[in-house]
């Protein structure tokens, strides 16, 4: 599971990167109430961050990785309303595929953390 985890990881991070480098996603701002609003590149960022602190999730305590879990959540539902709902079925392949790896990366997270406390 934990090649997985970096596996998923690093899938994630060449992604966003890509985003990030190319200009391939089209957002410039994000559609947020103009005193939420910020520019696009902020976040790739956080996501290349958030990518990089599953690789190291075994290091950190049980609590930090709930947290993890939780924001990135809460962060690709809320990049999902945004692309999908506000921005009338904007679709961008490269942020829908950082979404699923994201996805992917909490669930194999969560399984590797979390499995022996579930039995």
């Amino acid at each position: 599971m934990k090649k997985l985890v970096i596996f998923l990881s690093l899938l994630g991070m060449a992604d966003v990167l890509f985003l990030l480098l190319s200009g391939a996603c089209k957002l410039r701002i994000l559609p947020l109430p103009s005193w939420l609003s910020f520019p696009g590149w902020v976040v790739c960022i956080v996501a290349i961050i958030w990518f990089s602190i599953a690789i190291v999730n075994e290091k950190l305590s049980e609590f930090i990785v709930k947290l993890w879990v939780f924001v990135g959540a809460v962060g690709i539902l809320v990049l999902t309303i945004c692309a999908f709902i506000v921005l009338k079925h904007y679709y961008c392949p490269y942020c829908y595929a950082a979404y699923v790896i994201g996805l992917a990366t909490i669930v194999a997270v969560r399984r590797q953390r979390f499995a022996n406390s579930l039995r």
